[in-house]
């Protein structure tokens, strides 16, 4: 069983943004949130049970709902963010190419759009058109992650205009974070051809360490 989610702030700081709305699509039910803490106790518990699926959701969202929450359930978040339990197709995307992508160059391919924009959300004060927003970017998140468990492929269109085609075990879509974070430890991503690349998975989950750590038994 998978659940879909995302978040919606008014910036990009994953430690001083506010936190506006969250989406988590489960059961063919959307449950919506507008307290962080709320969303943060709902997904702690349907770890359990389920794997969340995100987009970017190790690098941002978990990251601002461990800031909002307090220790445990921060330490909390930091664990699901690493963990089987979760699938980041962002990340693992990153870490099979050494470069990051948007979640609207993999809708495009399949015909699909978001309605709106990260920065229009972040500026609305109409909580309403936002957590619709929201909703309607968790729906694409599971066609996306849909499509590439039946396809057994990804594919995108760039900013410059290209088209590529990520392949993917078959059946089984993006890996989960844990499983990418031990592929990273063994192999890196091509990325002699950039200037200033990405260090993975640091520079994505790098913020988990210190809360993993302070959780540790001493």
């Amino acid at each position: 069983m998978f659940a879909y989610f995302d978040i919606e702030t008014d910036g990009l700081d994953a430690h001083t943004c506010a936190f506006k709305c969250g989406v988590v699509h489960i059961d063919e039910t959307y449950h919506q949130f507008v307290d962080a803490i709320k969303m943060v106790v709902f997904l702690k518990e349907i770890s359990h049970r389920a794997t969340i699926v995100s987009f970017n959701g190790v690098s941002f969202d978990f990251q601002v709902l461990a800031h909002k929450a307090p220790p445990p359930l921060s330490q909390a978040m930091a664990e699901i963010a690493n963990s089987s339990a979760h699938i980041d197709i962002m990340f693992a995307f990153a870490a099979a190419h050494g470069y990051y992508a948007s979640m609207q160059s993999f809708a495009e391919s399949l015909d699909l759009s978001k309605t709106w924009d990260g920065k229009s959300a972040a500026e609305s004060t109409d909580i309403a058109a936002v957590i619709e927003y929201c909703k309607q970017d968790v729906t694409v998140l599971q066609k996306v992650h849909a499509a590439s468990m039946q396809s057994g492929k990804l594919c995108r269109n760039s900013a410059a205009g290209r088209k590529m085609t990520w392949v993917l075990p078959a059946g089984k879509g993006p890996r989960s974070v844990s499983l990418v974070i031990a592929d990273l430890a063994i192999i890196q991503p091509n990325q002699t051809w950039m200037s200033k690349p990405p260090k993975l998975p640091q520079a994505l989950n790098g913020w988990t360490v210190p809360l993993l750590v302070s959780s540790s038994p001493q």
